[in-house]
């Protein structure tokens, strides 16, 4: 299970992931001949980028102006290894069911933008085996009392204690309406701290990255700007 966060500028990159077959048609890990093969478990003619765009312009929904607020969430789910093939579309049903339910209650609503099953193209499960996967996308918003309306805020949906609890409560889930015992938690993610901190550190490391190109900026500047300086002296 992988979680992703995109603000403004970069959920154009899920949206086109998960439906333009064109975007994906160049990976390594595509099968382009099975692409009859994915399919929407949403069944809406609607796409993901419409139906964020209606919930932004609801007179009831408030979307700060701010191009780093989170406006959509994605929740990537690989069929375990001991999952029959032929019961992959039950699986990824009650996985849809799962996250619709566990993020649609009380001052809740977390509206699904689409839920898409990939087949032809495969991602490593638990066992790091080549399995097909589902992106789960929805938006985050939290009802504000004071305001009378709904907000994006997804920090208040995704929290530390959501995730600590999420593996267990899924694979707990999905056991009990499939009536299976399915490899889902394992030593990655019997812990959900470890999950927490592991997307901490992935933030960190994009912020140390970015510091590191910054600083490299500033150092070529001073070398450019001595070299200036050493010519006027000469001349």
């Amino acid at each position: 299970m992988h979680i992703e966060k995109y603000n403004r500028n970069a959920v154009g990159h899920i949206f086109n992931h998960m439906i333009d077959s064109k975007a994906r048609a160049k990976r390594k890990n595509v099968d382009n001949s099975k692409e009859y093969l994915n399919y929407n478990i949403l069944n809406t003619d609607k796409k993901p980028k419409e139906l964020l765009n209606e919930l932004m312009n609801r007179d009831d929904i408030y979307c700060s102006p701010r191009k780093d607020i989170v406006v959509a969430t994605s929740i990537c789910i690989t069929a375990p290894e001991n999952l029959p093939e032929s019961r992959y579309d039950e699986f990824f049903y009650n996985a849809a069911m799962f996250f619709n339910n566990r993020y649609n209650t009380n001052d809740k609503y977390c509206p699904c933008l689409g839920a898409f099953v990939h087949k032809n193209e495969m991602s490593k499960n638990q066992n790091g085996n080549n399995k097909p996967h589902m992106h789960y996308l929805m938006s985050n918003l939290i009802f504000d009392h004071k305001k009378g309306r709904y907000k994006f805020c997804c920090k208040e949906i995704i929290t530390r204690k959501d995730l600590s609890a999420l593996h267990q409560d899924f694979k707990e889930y999905i056991d009990k309406a499939m009536n299976l015992n399915l490899d889902i938690i394992n030593g990655a993610t019997a812990n959900g701290n470890k999950t927490i901190l592991e997307l901490k550190n992935q933030e960190l490391e994009k912020k140390v990255i970015t510091q590191q190109e910054e600083i490299e900026k500033l150092k070529q500047l001073k070398n450019k700007l001595q070299n200036q300086i050493e010519y006027e002296l000469v001349r």
